[in-house]
């Protein structure tokens, strides 16, 4: 199956710059997974993974004030699974 995309939207730009500085020099060619868990009113969680991710673009803001926080990176996935579920079986 085909490649899937996302982006991770970080609270400020500092979480940012240490999420590609954990991952090293060559952060582009880098594969790493991405696991979140969303919880319901009812206190029901989905836990939802992006499997075998590859930072797509990390650009520069140079935005002042209020626009300056946060920031975004785009990845690719090559798979991801919901509650432990593949979309296609194996």
């Amino acid at each position: 199956m085909g490649l899937g995309t996302g982006t991770i939207t970080f609270s400020d730009d500092r979480e940012r710059w240490d999420f590609i500085n954990d991952l090293g020099e060559g952060y582009r060619n880098v594969i790493w997974g991405l696991t979140w868990i969303l919880k319901g009113k009812d206190e029901t969680e989905r836990r939802l993974e992006c499997i075998s991710c590859r930072v797509l673009n990390a650009s520069v803001d140079h935005s002042e004030g209020a626009e300056a926080l946060g920031g975004d990176i785009e990845f690719s996935f090559m798979s991801h699974k919901i509650d432990g579920n593949s979309p296609h079986g194996r």
